[in-house]
């Protein structure tokens, strides 16, 4: 067997476990032993499933270009949501990790697109659509995430807001996971609903959770459902 072969099996056994599992996080109750224990080998099999997209692509080249993307776009939304579930607990106190993840992200976000720009001059090509649009895409929201870290530092960031980033990040690098399920496997589907349907669908469900955390100066105000497993009796005492 060879090792392009043995890293393609580890990376569909760990597509599946982050499907499986992150479904299983994202209906169970928020906090609870369900969806810590769901979230946990859902954060690492997508871990594993990036790094495994890359090592493929280093074999195959650019035909896996865009497994590529979808693997390094799901690993910083997947690293990133963990982080904001941890400067939640840490009451937003940034360290050496924080700059570690915001200059790694930007770099990768700035490689996408100087490379995106590079084949565009080359000629219109479906390559350079991918890397401008996941480029594009990566960089607004780490811009988001500097604008998060500035207002930490300036004591302006808003009760459960943490939360809030923690969810749209796990569950954008779920909503990319899954289309690329559907785009690569699923072919009986028309090309538009294999790209967009998952996008739909999931973004709904974030929705309908970010609705369950209100935003407010006042840690009383805001709701319990996502807020108080966190903060909790150590902050009401």
């Amino acid at each position: 067997m060879s090792l392009y072969s043995i890293i393609l099996i580890l990376h569909i056994i760990s597509g599946f476990l982050a499907l499986g599992f992150g479904l299983v996080a994202i209906s169970a109750p928020k906090g609870k032993k369900w969806h810590k224990n769901a979230g946990f080998i859902y954060t690492y099999s997508m871990i594993v499933v990036s790094m495994s997209s890359t090592m493929m692509y280093f074999i195959k080249g650019n035909r896996l270009l865009f497994l590529l993307l979808i693997g390094l776009f799901s690993l910083y939304q997947v690293i990133n949501g963990l982080h904001y579930l941890k400067l939640v607990k840490q009451k937003n106190k940034l360290g050496t990790r924080t700059h570690i993840i915001r200059i790694s992200s930007s770099i990768c976000a700035l490689m996408m697109l100087i490379f995106g720009i590079l084949d565009l001059l080359q000629g219109p090509a479906f390559r350079a659509s991918l890397l401008l649009s996941f480029g594009s895409i990566m960089l607004m929201m780490v811009l988001g995430d500097f604008r998060y870290d500035r207002q930490a530092r300036l004591d302006k960031i808003k009760y459960n807001h943490g939360l809030r980033k923690h969810i749209v990040m796990m569950g954008g690098a779920y909503i990319a996971t899954f289309t690329a399920f559907t785009v690569t496997n699923l072919h009986f589907l028309p090309g538009y609903i294999g790209w967009f349907l998952p996008t739909l669908i999931g973004s709904l469900i974030i929705f309908y959770n970010l609705r369950k955390v209100k935003v407010s100066k006042d840690a009383s105000s805001s709701a319990k459902p996502l807020g108080d497993f966190l903060i909790t009796a150590k902050t009401r005492k």
